[in-house]
């Protein structure tokens, strides 16, 4: 009998619709067995095509649970339509502009907008601000963000919908997803927009200093007024939770307790819970060996959070299983080139890195062909290390077969600072002595081996399981306001923890937090 297997399903009620698959499914092969004619087997056929449609769409239904897709009858339409239409002038205009990628950016370029006006199709005038086009086009190159699928994604279609993320945020902020769900718009206050643009030179600087941040990735900023409705500003950034299908939960977490626990929604709930640091309940964020790099890169985000004077920030964090095959397929020796070259700026080949192996990895490759083996599958990244590590290497017995002398290989992988043992295989650095500067400039700039993955930025493969992390919500700053609500929640909450306090105590608590819930 054909497995069925949906994902993103509690375990109940996984149980009770694969049961239903398959029961389905074996009527249809005993209706195979059953009808044999000729005259049949149309019939048959389209069976088939029945259920595996009916299944699709089951699944697709299930994928966008909290997620409505924004048709001519949704109230926010003409609102998303609008943004479409203004994204779409937007982007025209960046990729036309002179100078778009110069790497040096101005005063001007910070303070810069594009202001124009449209029509909608109530022949309604809308007015579009886009700000900064050329910093945050810099900002999307720096991420190494393909400019034609970052467009091709926000400036869709009417047939292609965007989609309603409904959740349990009490910020008032509304969020959208674009069809593919890869990049979020959400609405953003005025004062938060002016801080904002306040910061952004420190913002794009902080990108530079380290490429692997954990801070959201904030790819445009605007505005739109639509005539007879009140303005607003929007910002467009990259998902955290991309691809989410397979996501189990959701956290947002501050590191304190008071108002930190959040009641999950019925199973069958239209609206995705994000749980808070209550919910928990001992969980460990069981990162492995990129654990250090993990504390290594709050510290650097953190201090850059306390240096622009904000709190209240949060780690966003989602998780699901890692299945076996994808951990094999990721240290595949071919898929660890591809993500050498996605996790540095220099670019190289296949051909440049397998150079870059000692005169001992060579020989083991060669062993893996004549064996007849599937080299590009056997051979992980694990042979770009430092020519030291093969003179560690202990004596092996003769049935020793050259996979295990990987295997080993890795286990006496030389450590960089501030990397994970995996690190080595990015710098495939021992044979091209040049190198030693690009090494250091890693290290420098606390750069992993990220995953061949459209949205690694935000993924870390723990031991067993594989996370979606960002940090967010950093434009609260600590003014008299927020010194006020700490004076009431010092008198309400005695005992206990919370979010409003100054931005050096706020970072110290968070990296605790995080550091103390993590292995």
């Amino acid at each position: 009998m054909k497995p069925f297997t949906l994902l993103n399903c509690t375990t109940g009620l996984q149980q009770n619709i694969t049961f239903l698959c398959q029961y389905c499914y074996s009527l249809i092969l005993k209706d195979d067995e059953v009808q044999k004619t000729e005259s049949e087997r149309p019939r048959r056929k389209e069976l088939k095509g029945r259920f595996s449609k009916a299944m699709a769409q089951f699944r697709r239904k299930w994928s966008r649970r909290g997620i409505v897709e924004i048709t001519k009858n949704h109230p926010r339409y003409l609102f998303t339509n609008c943004i479409r239409m203004g994204l779409k002038k937007s982007y025209e205009s960046v990729t036309s502009g002179q100078g778009i990628t110069q790497v040096d950016l101005t005063d001007e370029d910070f303070e810069y907008f594009d202001k124009f006006d449209q029509v909608d199709e109530n022949k309604k005038k809308v007015e579009f601000h886009n700000y900064a086009p050329k910093v945050f086009h810099k900002l999307r190159n720096i991420l190494n963000l393909n400019e034609d699928d970052y467009k091709d994604s926000l400036v869709t279609t009417k047939n292609v919908p965007y989609l309603e993320f409904l959740s349990n945020s009490k910020s008032g902020m509304s969020f959208f997803l674009c069809n593919n769900k890869m990049f979020m718009i959400k609405t953003e206050k005025p004062q938060d927009v002016i801080f904002f643009r306040r910061i952004l030179k420190q913002y794009i600087e902080h990108f530079e200093k380290y490429p692997h941040t954990l801070m959201v990735k904030i790819l445009g900023l605007h505005y739109i007024k639509i005539e007879g409705h009140k303005g607003k500003y929007f910002t467009v950034m990259q998902s955290v939770f991309y691809p989410d299908e397979r996501i189990l939960e959701r956290y947002d977490l501050k590191g304190c307790e008071a108002s930190r626990y959040t009641e999950p929604e019925p199973e069958n709930s239209e609206i995705i819970t994000v749980l808070k640091d209550k919910n928990l309940k001992g969980y460990q964020i069981d990162l492995g060996e990129q654990r250090q790099w993990f504390l290594d890169q709050v510290q650097y985000d953190t201090e850059f959070l306390e240096q622009i004077g904000v709190m209240d920030y949060s780690l966003l964090l989602g998780y699901h299983p890692i299945h076996f095959t994808e951990r094999q397929q990721e240290n595949q020796f071919a898929h660890v080139v591809v993500r050498v070259q996605k996790s540095v700026p220099l670019k190289r080949s296949e051909a440049t890195i397998a150079k870059m192996l000692c005169d001992k990895c060579k020989e083991m490759r060669k062993d893996e062909k004549n064996k007849g083996r599937e080299t590009s599958d056997e051979i992980t990244g694990n042979e770009l290390k430092d020519e030291t590590t093969h003179d560690q290497t202990p004596t092996e017995s003769p049935k020793t077969t050259a996979g295990n002398k990987f295997k080993q290989a890795s286990k006496d992988a030389v450590m960089l600072p501030n990397m994970v043992p995996t690190t080595p295989e990015i710098a495939r650095l021992h044979e091209n002595r040049e190198s030693t500067v690009e090494l250091d400039q890693l290290k420098q700039k606390n750069m992993r081996l990220l995953l061949e993955k459209t949205n690694a930025l935000n993924i870390i493969d723990g031991k067993n399981d594989r996370y979606f992390m960002g940090i967010i919500d950093f434009f609260t700053e600590y003014k008299a306001k927020k010194k006020a609500e700490h004076i009431y929640k010092s008198i309400r909450y005695p005992t206990s923890s919370f979010s409003t306090v100054s931005p050096s105590k706020y970072a110290r608590r968070f990296r605790k937090f995080m550091e103390d819930n993590s292995k």
